[in-house]
């Protein structure tokens, strides 16, 4: 990718080479037209308005989030949970369409990859008001699980890597925390059968969203997450079986040993599809007329 310090030193130089005769000005105006020379300075000056657009915009935000925090406890219920969906829904779809506006238009698409992971986040905080509005009690890590399943969701639709890794954390902060309460047997929630199944969950939802995303980011973080998943699934089974840290030792081994083989394998085998299919589909056949050479 062009960076635009270069594009700016060649902008200098060329201006030097033509004025020193060294090239022609056709070859200079090929030079500008490739490389948008002449274009450097509208981008610096957008750049300064999306800043300014940033800052204003974030501003504009606390003192909403102040307003809000004042008025909450005036407000109707069905007041709260109108104004709580219409922000969620106007901010993704504000996001949605200028994430879709053309590639000559960056910035445009940087703002509203922004806004979808502000919607993303929004969503986790309508969870948490709407279940508190509505007096649904539970674990804070049944709040995170259903956060991530619901931002996976949005990243399979967008197939946007962001969102995946923001899906990932979520869903290994909520596999933490459900597991303290798992292992202590605190709590007999059904979201304890997706801690128990962690490993084959991680796989069955993750795992495919990183062949989807084309993402070296998501399979990693994946892997780990399996991985983490087995080894404290697994360990009262060492503790029963084996006693104690050598048992655990074996597991850990096991565990971190395993599951990147296995998942290497869907590596190779997948992962590369289309870009053999996309080699493969460029190599012509060999030709059988005999060269002057033969």
């Amino acid at each position: 990718m062009v960076t635009e310090t270069f594009r700016r030193q060649l902008r200098h130089e060329s201006e030097k080479w033509w004025t020193e005769g060294l090239i022609t000005s056709e070859f200079y105006q090929t030079l500008v037209d490739r490389y948008q020379l002449d274009a450097l300075e509208r981008d610096a000056s957008n750049r300064f308005v999306a800043i300014l657009m940033g800052l204003g915009g974030i501003l504009l935000g606390l003192g909403i989030i102040t307003f809000v925090a004042a008025n909450w406890q005036d407000w109707t219920r069905s007041f709260r949970v109108v104004l709580l969906l219409s922000l969620f829904i106007s901010v993704n779809v504000t996001g949605f369409y200028l994430w879709r506006r053309p590639a000559h238009k960056p910035g445009l698409q940087k703002l509203g990859h922004g806004l979808l992971l502000l919607g993303a986040l929004i969503l986790g905080a309508n969870l948490a008001l709407l279940s508190q509005m509505f007096h649904q009690s539970g674990n804070f890590y049944e709040l995170l699980l259903v956060w991530s399943l619901g931002v996976l969701a949005m990243a399979y639709s967008l197939r946007l890597t962001s969102l995946s890794v923001l899906s990932l954390l979520l869903m290994g902060w909520g596999y933490g925390l459900g597991w303290v309460v798992w292992s202590g047997g605190f709590s007999t929630s059904l979201w304890q059968l997706l801690i128990q199944h962690m490993p084959l969950a991680a796989s069955v939802l993750f795992i495919p969203l990183a062949y989807w995303c084309r993402s070296r980011v998501i399979f990693g973080l994946s892997a780990i997450l399996v991985s983490v998943a087995i080894v404290f699934n697994l360990r009262p089974l060492s503790n029963l079986y084996y006693g104690g840290f050598v048992g655990s030792g074996w597991i850990a081994a096991i565990a971190f040993t395993l599951p990147p083989a296995l998942l290497w394998v869907y590596h190779q085998n997948l992962f590369t599809l289309r870009k053999r299919t996309s080699t493969t589909a460029h190599v012509s056949p060999p030709s059988l007329l005999p060269t002057p050479y033969s």
